[in-house]
């Protein structure tokens, strides 16, 4: 990752090797200021818990941040918007992506969001002006949902299914699910297939599972094999790709 330094705090890693190329990591938001409080989450504890989108830097400082990037590097092949905190807080993330294309007709740009305001049609038009889109969804069950996201008061799971539905039906980039299953936590079979049908019914363009026990879960235990096998043999004839990431 080198090269990272170079439009900080905004450009926060690189990727020789990522997805769209050689891609840059563009952070909008302050870390650890999210809607969720995840017990997983790799950059730690959230500091401020929160659903009310802002301008937290302006706009002009993050453009002319990945302009300086790009002029000592050159233009990247993609950027993600993945930071410390939930991209989609960012209120003028859709004038980002806009102006980020403009700058550099040829890249690609995809979103890692936690999913939790999809209930907002702003936020969908916003994420659906990106390439690529990857949301977590690490459960279907309220109880289950809350033990491991944590989410702020106000995020109803309710609205999350049914807003990743109508981002499915809108959009026309590449759509990906991720589900991390951890042990004690939201490993109940009822969650499992609830999830799984949730999934199929949405048809993302890849399904990624993990499980806990990856370098960030901070001591949180991975699901049985078992459980494993039960969420492969009930997705074996899913009709998009599906990738274990196990450690």
């Amino acid at each position: 990752m080198n090269g990272a330094a170079v439009g900080a705090p905004f450009v926060t890693a690189v990727r020789e090797r990522g997805r769209f190329g050689r891609e840059i990591s563009v952070n909008p938001v302050p870390r650890a200021v999210c809607s969720h409080a995840c017990r997983h989450c790799p950059c730690g504890p959230t500091e401020r818990l929160t659903v009310d989108r802002a301008e937290f830097f302006p706009l002009p400082a993050v453009l002319a941040a990945v302009d300086a990037w790009a002029g000592v590097h050159g233009a990247p092949d993609g950027v993600w918007f993945d930071c410390g905190g939930e991209p989609s807080l960012y209120a003028r993330l859709g004038e980002l992506t806009c102006c980020l294309r403009h700058r550099m007709p040829n890249v690609r740009i995809g979103v890692r969001s936690n999913g939790s305001l999809l209930g907002d049609a702003a936020v969908r038009r916003e994420l659906g002006l990106c390439n690529a889109v990857r949301v977590s969804l690490n459960a279907c069950i309220d109880d289950d949902y809350r033990r491991i996201d944590r989410p702020h008061r106000a995020v109803s799971l309710e609205q999350v299914l049914i807003g990743l539905r109508l981002l499915r039906k809108a959009y026309c980039g590449m759509l990906e699910v991720d589900t991390l299953f951890v042990r004690g936590v939201n490993d109940t079979e009822v969650n499992l297939t609830g999830l799984v049908g949730l999934v199929l019914d949405v048809r993302p363009d890849r399904y990624v599972i993990s499980t806990g026990g990856r370098a960030g879960d901070r001591g949180l235990l991975p699901v049985a094999a078992g459980y494993l096998e039960t969420a492969a043999r009930l997705l074996e004839a899913a009709p998009f790709p599906v990738t274990f990431d196990t450690p």
